[in-house]
C-alpha cells in the first residue's frame, strides 16, 4: 500500500445527503445529472494514503451506496485529471 497522498474522485449513484460528508472524510460532495442513472454524487479531494481511501470505500459500503467509478492520482501534487482505476 502506498503511504503517499491520493487525489481522488468517487462517483456514487444518486444524491448523497450533505450531512454524510463528515463521515466520508475530507471529500467534498457535488452533484450532477447523468443521462443514464439520473443524479450522481461526486466525492472529490485528497486523502492521506491508500488506507484512508479504503476507509472511505468501507464507509460507502456500510451506507449501502452504489459506487459507479473511482478515479485516483497516486501523488496528490500531480497535475491534470485523475487517472481511471475502475468503475
Amino acid at each position: 500500500m502506498s503511504n503517499r497522498p491520493i487525489q481522488c474522485r468517487i462517483t456514487l449513484r444518486g444524491r448523497v445527503a450533505p450531512h454524510w460528508s463528515r463521515w466520508l472524510g475530507e471529500l467534498q460532495l457535488s452533484y450532477r445529472a447523468d443521462g443514464e442513472d439520473g443524479t450522481v454524487t461526486d466525492l472529490d479531494g485528497t486523502l492521506a494514503d491508500q488506507s484512508a481511501l479504503q476507509s472511505v470505500l468501507n464507509r460507502i459500503w456500510k451506507l449501502n451506496l452504489t459506487v459507479l467509478e473511482v478515479r485516483t492520482v497516486a501523488d496528490a501534487s500531480s497535475e491534470g485529471e485523475p487517472a481511471a482505476t475502475g468503475g
